[in-house]
């Protein structure tokens, strides 16, 4: 990967990572609240803001049955370790997303934000259900 790529943004583009985020909404409306809450027009402080602009671009009822804490944590080391490196348009936040969403609501349908990103996504849920280590 070329130097230009590998400085694109304030991440290391040869690497990929996880972060998970308990927060306690119990609905949509909930959610939204706590973005607005948090982003640049919920009147904290700079250093208390998390989002620029948010915006719910799909919203679905989780399908996925008998999913505990843990078992989460290992469907998205499954995910993260067969994924293994970031890619510009290909394997990066967006496509992650739309992988966890469709797995989770089993909506097969959902793709990226982006239209670039669209544009070269392929699903990968099958990347949260095995160990990584494929033959």
């Amino acid at each position: 990967m070329s130097d230009e790529l590998k400085s694109f943004g304030p991440w290391d583009t040869g690497r990929s990572e996880i972060r998970v985020y308990d927060v306690p909404m119990r609905s949509r409306a909930e959610f939204e609240s706590y973005l607005a809450r948090y982003s640049t027009e919920g009147g904290l402080p700079q250093e208390r803001q998390r989002f620029l602009e948010p915006c719910v671009y799909a919203s679905s009822k989780v399908r996925l049955r008998y999913c505990t804490r843990s078992q989460l944590a290992g469907y998205l080391l499954n995910y993260i370790s067969d994924r293994k490196s970031y890619k510009l348009l290909s394997a990066n936040c967006q496509t992650f997303c739309a992988d966890l969403f469709s797995f989770l609501s089993g909506d097969r349908s959902a793709k990226p934000y982006g239209h670039l990103v669209q544009a070269n996504y392929s699903n990968h849920v099958q990347s949260f259900l095995y160990k990584p280590g494929r033959e």
